[in-house]
């Protein structure tokens, strides 16, 4: 999965557009020698909760189109948001996908209301790590109530080309960790890295995921 490292110039909520991504790995379309160019090698789908596709563009760059397409018409790409934290399926070997804009100057905050999965973004052009991101919307465990806290209700899953899970963790905060495990064993946060502009599969109904600014406060 990819996403939007930049937000939009002039976006207030940290999104992006179609508009904000270039598609690149091939030699552009040369109108006078009739040859290069891309035809819809590289699509881009965007997913529900469910993992169902509710959209896809293709880009094209020939004798007819330089721009997004969808269901065979040229889209306005300027229309086609990318979300704060948002993530898509992308298809393009051989190609690749990078985007430009402005980086927030806000942390990007997710709540998650939906029960099934959802593709979430490292939106930022840096990478980040799990021990940047703060997981919240929940009463944190207090140790003399023995009471609140979470175990495990928010996961985040990392996923292969095909689509199938390569690593899976879960954050608890109850009265044996306060931390990210995976497979039931505590693990060092600091080590699992979500690149800039690639995108994980996120599930935690009810609460909220907060991805920090690069940008270091005044």
């Amino acid at each position: 999965m990819k996403a939007a490292s930049f937000e939009s110039i002039g976006a207030a909520d940290g999104s992006a557009t179609l508009a904000d991504i270039k598609i690149t790995g091939y030699d552009p379309y040369d109108e006078e020698e009739d040859e290069g160019g891309t035809s819809g090698q590289f699509s881009i789908q965007f997913l529900n909760a469910s993992g169902k596709m509710t959209a896809n563009y293709q880009w094209f760059d020939d004798d007819v189109t330089t721009g997004w397409k969808s269901a065979g018409a040229v889209v306005d790409a300027s229309t086609v948001k990318l979300s704060a934290a948002g993530a898509v399926w992308t298809k393009g070997a051989g190609l690749s996908m990078t985007s430009s804009g402005a980086v927030s100057d806000a942390d990007i905050v997710k709540n998650f209301a939906a029960t099934g999965f959802e593709a979430v973004g490292n939106t930022t052009p840096v990478d980040l790590t799990l021990a940047d991101l703060a997981v919240t919307g929940y009463e944190p465990y207090d140790e003399i109530e023995d009471e609140g806290g979470t175990s495990g209700q928010f996961s985040i899953q990392f996923l292969n080309a095909q689509g199938k899970m390569t690593a899976n963790y879960q954050w608890f905060d109850d009265d044996v960790t306060t931390g990210w495990k995976s497979g039931g064993a505590v693990v060092d946060a600091t080590t699992v890295t979500i690149p800039a502009g690639t995108g994980v599969w996120v599930k935690g109904a009810g609460l909220t995921l907060t991805i920090p600014t690069p940008i270091p406060a005044p």
